[in-house]
C-alpha cells in the first residue's frame, strides 16, 4: 500500500470516527437498538458522505459506495448480539463486559472492512489520482490534520462511551442500593452532568498534552480530588465517591493512552 493509499485510508478512518462519535445523536442510537430502517439508512449515508468528503477523491464513487453497504449491515449484526445473544443484568440490560467487547469488535471490523477496501483499489490502480485535499493542504499537513482529529474524537467522545461501560457495574450497585432505600439516583444530580464533566476532563488533557504541558493533568486531578473530598469523609455518599473517582482514572487513563499515542503519530508523519 503506498502513501496516497495510507493517506485515503487514514482519511476514510478520520470520517469514521466523526460519523461515528460526533455526528451520531443519542435518539439515533436508540432507534437503531429498536432496528428502525430509517434510522440505519440515516447512519449509513452520513457515513458514506463523510468517506466521500474526507477521501476528496471525487470520481471514485466506490469508496462511499462501499460504506453505505457495509456499515449497517456490521451496525445491525453489533445490535442483534447485543439484544439475543448477550447475558443480562439486574435491569435486563446487556452486561457490561458484553458491551464493551461487542463495541471492540464492531469498531474493529468496521476498520477492517475499510483497509481491506483501500487495499482492493491500490491494488487495481482505482486510486490513481492525488487526493483533493492534499493538493491543496499538502500530504503532510493533511496526514497531521486527520491524526489530531482521529485523535481528539477517540479521546473526548469514544472515550466517554467505553469508560461509560466499563464503570456501568458501579452504577448498578448504587442504583440498587437506592432502590432499597426509596430514593432513585435521578434526584442526585444532573441528568447529563457526568458525561459533561467526563468529556471535559479528557479534552483538558488533550489541551494538556499537546501544548507540552503534562503537569496540568497533575493539577487537573488534585482539582477534581479536592471537590470530592467532602463526599469521601461522608459514609451515607461513599458509594457515589468511588463510583466518580474510579470513573475518572478510567477516564484520566484512556485520555492519556490515546493522546501520547496521538502525539506520537503526529511527529511521526
Amino acid at each position: 500500500m503506498d502513501i496516497r493509499a495510507k493517506t485515503v485510508l487514514l482519511a476514510i478512518v478520520a470520517a469514521h470516527l466523526v460519523a461515528d462519535f460526533w455526528l451520531q445523536g443519542d435518539d439515533d442510537v436508540v432507534a437503531k437498538k429498536q432496528f428502525r430502517l430509517f434510522a440505519y439508512l440515516k447512519h449509513a449515508v452520513i457515513h458514506a458522505m463523510a468517506a466521500y468528503s474526507f477521501a476528496g477523491l471525487w470520481f471514485v464513487w466506490q469508496i462511499p459506495a462501499v460504506v453505505l453497504v457495509s456499515h449497517p449491515l456490521i451496525d445491525g449484526l453489533k445490535e442483534a448480539s447485543l439484544r439475543w445473544l448477550a447475558p443480562r443484568d439486574a435491569d435486563g440490560k446487556p452486561v457490561a463486559r458484553w458491551k464493551f467487547w461487542t463495541i471492540i469488535v464492531d469498531q474493529a471490523l468496521h476498520v477492517a472492512v475499510l483497509a481491506a477496501m483501500v487495499a482492493i483499489f491500490s491494488f487495481f490502480d482505482t486510486i490513481s489520482v492525488e487526493p483533493y485535499w492534499s493538493a491543496l493542504l499538502g500530504n503532510t499537513l493533511r496526514l497531521k490534520t486527520l491524526v489530531l482529529l482521529s485523535g481528539a474524537i477517540a479521546t473526548i467522545l469514544a472515550g466517554g462511551v467505553l469508560v461509560g461501560i466499563l464503570v456501568q457495574p458501579l452504577l448498578q450497585e448504587i442504583r440498587d442500593a437506592y432502590r432499597s432505600g426509596g430514593i432513585t439516583p435521578e434526584q442526585r444530580g444532573l441528568e447529563n452532568g457526568g458525561r459533561l464533566i467526563g468529556q471535559l476532563e479528557r479534552a483538558l488533557i488533550l489541551l494538556f498534552i499537546l501544548s507540552g504541558q503534562p503537569m496540568g493533568v497533575g493539577f487537573l486531578i488534585a482539582a477534581k480530588s479536592i471537590f470530592r473530598f467532602g463526599e469521601l469523609k461522608d459514609n451515607a455518599t461513599r458509594m457515589e465517591a468511588e463510583y466518580i473517582i474510579i470513573g475518572t482514572m478510567l477516564s484520566f487513563a484512556w485520555a492519556l493512552a490515546v493522546v501520547w499515542l496521538t502525539h506520537w503519530a503526529i511527529a511521526a508523519v
